[in-house]
């Protein structure tokens, strides 16, 4: 795979996570699976989590952050831990 051709990947990624729509996502994985040789598409559940957990580790998706964490948490995921630039000190 080309760098360009990743970078295509990963900025469509941010921008369907963005969505918060598993379906989108869902159709945005297919649309990759083989050039990416991505693995067999996990269930809905768990592409939700799953949307969920990528949203907290994009920078540029920092502003859904607190609402990705906290819906892992209420769902019985673990979140990811919260970097300093996630916090509101540094936004300043």
């Amino acid at each position: 795979m080309f760098p360009e051709e990743y970078q295509t990947y990963v900025n469509g990624l941010a921008q369907v996570l963005r969505t918060r729509d598993p379906a989108q996502v869902r159709e945005f994985y297919l649309q990759w699976k083989e050039r990416m040789e991505l693995p067999p598409l996990p269930e809905n559940d768990v592409l939700e989590a799953q949307m969920h957990q990528m949203i907290c580790e994009f920078p540029s998706l920092s502003d859904l952050h607190s609402e990705s964490r906290s819906w892992l948490l209420a769902h019985g995921f673990a979140a990811p831990v919260e970097s300093a630039d996630d916090s509101p000190e540094t936004a300043a």
